[in-house]
């Protein structure tokens, strides 16, 4: 699960659209064609039009990994201890752990085109590990208390304590946060 650090709203549930694409392969860029497309008109061309992709582990449980496609702005890097961000060459892969940063077009902040000021990156995610059934449950918990504020999910769960039993249910499973939610609600 990828969550936007600079638009907290934005998910992307990777398992999900690994599901989807039927080659347990993500592609990220420019198109259209691209699994995540990315193209925002407040910093046009930041991205290219194939930019890098994810693999998804055999099997549904394990570590993505990330590769550069040869991108003109690069794709960057870090673990969740506070260092800094460092580019992807094309022939490196990186296998994402728990609170990993990545950032894709530029590093936290890039070069707005027209005012050459400096612009948060939207494209700018943490990787959330929720296929690994020993981790613990914290960062699926926070992300769905953040959900618990939208129209769709209040009223879903009661308390925390029924929260966090269903997590730790859903990490035995193996689940996504959609198959968590829709098994919350009996959909």
């Amino acid at each position: 699960m990828f969550h936007c650090i600079n638009r907290p709203h934005v998910y992307v549930d990777l398992r999900s659209l690994a599901t989807m694409s039927h080659s347990g392969e993500i592609t990220i860029g420019r198109t259209s064609k691209s699994t995540i497309p990315m193209d925002d008109p407040e910093v046009p061309s930041i991205i290219s039009r194939q930019h890098a992709i994810i693999k998804m582990p055999q099997g549904g449980c394990g570590a993505p990994t990330l590769t550069d496609q040869g991108s003109l702005n690069g794709t960057y890097v870090s673990r969740a201890n506070g260092k800094k961000m460092c580019k992807l060459s094309p022939s490196d892969t990186w296998t994402f752990e728990p609170n990993d940063r990545v950032s894709f077009g530029g590093c936290e902040e890039v070069l707005h085109p027209k005012t050459g000021a400096r612009v948060a990156n939207p494209y700018f995610f943490m990787f959330h590990n929720m296929i690994d059934k020993d981790e613990q449950p914290s960062a699926l918990m926070d992300i769905i208390r953040q959900h618990l504020t939208c129209s769709i999910c209040q009223g879903v769960l009661q308390c925390t304590q029924m929260l966090q039993s269903e997590v730790k249910t859903a990490f035995a499973r193996c689940y996504t946060l959609d198959a968590l939610v829709k098994d919350l609600t009996h959909q």
